[in-house]
């Protein structure tokens, strides 16, 4: 398996002034934690190259753009054609960073084969390519093209960091980091002393909802605790599971309706995490945001999802995430119990992945040897 690289294999000669950066930067519109990860990577290319950065963002939207707090040193490019030419026209080395996140190694074949050439090009100019942060879904099917685009395109990469622990045991090379969005982590929410009286929930739309007598163990765990339960939404289009989720809890519910901006619901979602001990759910950002507010991330999936559990463990919480399904009343309310109960070892996890993500900036400038 990957592991962590210490603070100093991460760090490299500094970057050479004359090298332009060309970051591909194209989330899901209706998820603010696609918004959180490329602002914290954005800001680690800010940090530590000294040329233009040029963002392809696609067809995201004014909000979704905002929302990444981008620079006067960022162009941005909504044609993809008109990025990529800035590329072979550029006089100067190119470094070009692909997409963070999860690739769902089929919908990621067009930026994989129009990156090719660049990649061959950025190598030819004395540049490089990076790879930064990413994890695969290894569940879904994938054509044979897009698993060759994929082999190609790690072929030609300079650095490759993993978000998770299930892909780099998978996929051979490159090593362990976290999620980006573990940068936007402010110790001073885990040191605070002000009073923590919620528990936060946040649910995917696509999978199953939890039961009833489930619903009815996280009630009475919070007022077992003297804790209100809350639904959030971090992905717009959980909006209609969440209403039937607070519904079946008998709860608060906090919607992300079409005429609140990406800044203003995260901002939202940020405040109540400052107010939660914890919170709960399948949403892998909801989490992770949760826990840089000083919330204790809680993974409660589906039968069929890896994801949570993976993510979490590369940070070091190995025992932060059950299947649903499997837990009675009782177990549900022992693990609610348990996890709560590590807010000293959780304070410590989150500040180990913060200064991850100062780590990987260091791949940014190209390791020393290389």
């Amino acid at each position: 398996m990957a592991e962590h690289r210490k603070d100093s294999e991460f760090r490299s000669q500094a970057i050479d002034e004359s090298i332009t950066v060309f970051f591909w930067c194209s989330g899901q519109d209706d998820n603010i934690g696609d918004v959180v990860l490329r602002r914290c990577l954005y800001g680690q290319l800010v940090r530590h190259a000294m040329g233009s950065i040029h963002v392809y963002v696609g067809k995201s939207s004014d909000s979704f753009i905002e929302a990444l707090g981008l620079d006067s040193r960022a162009t941005l490019y909504r044609s993809k054609s008109a990025w990529l030419r800035a590329i072979l026209c550029s006089s100067q080395s190119p470094l070009v960073v692909f997409d963070p996140g999860e690739l769902r190694l089929n919908d990621s074949v067009v930026p994989h084969l129009a990156l090719l050439p660049m990649q061959v090009l950025a190598r030819a100019r004395g540049g490089r390519s990076v790879k930064l942060g990413i994890s695969i879904r290894s569940d879904l099917p994938t054509s044979a093209v897009s698993r060759l685009a994929f082999r190609l395109s790690g072929a030609l990469v300079s650095d490759v960091v993993w978000r998770d622990v299930a892909t780099a045991r998978i996929y051979a090379g490159g090593r362990l980091g976290c999620d980006w969005a573990f940068g936007d982590y402010d110790e001073r929410a885990w040191a605070a002393e002000a009073p923590r009286n919620f528990l936060a929930i946040s649910v995917r739309d696509d999978k199953p909802l939890w039961t009833q007598a489930h619903a009815d163990t996280i009630r009475e765990f919070c007022d077992q605790q003297g804790l209100t339960p809350i639904v959030f939404v971090q992905v717009r289009r959980d909006n209609d599971v969440a209403s039937r989720l607070a519904e079946r809890i008998g709860c608060d519910l906090v919607l992300w309706p079409s005429h609140v901006t990406h800044a203003e619901q995260e901002g939202i979602v940020r405040q109540l995490m400052r107010q939660s001990v914890a919170v709960l759910g399948d949403r892998l950002h909801a989490l992770i945001v949760g826990a840089t507010e000083g919330a204790i991330p809680v993974g409660l999936t589906g039968i069929d999802d890896t994801k949570i559990g993976a993510h979490l463990e590369a940070i070091g919480l190995f025992t932060y995430t059950r299947e649903i399904s499997s837990l009675s009343p009782h177990g549900l309310t022992a693990f609610l119990r348990s996890v709560i109960s590590k807010r000293a070892q959780v304070a410590n996890a989150i500040s180990d992945a913060n200064r991850v993500v100062a780590e990987m900036g260091y791949a940014i400038r190209g390791e020393a040897g290389r």
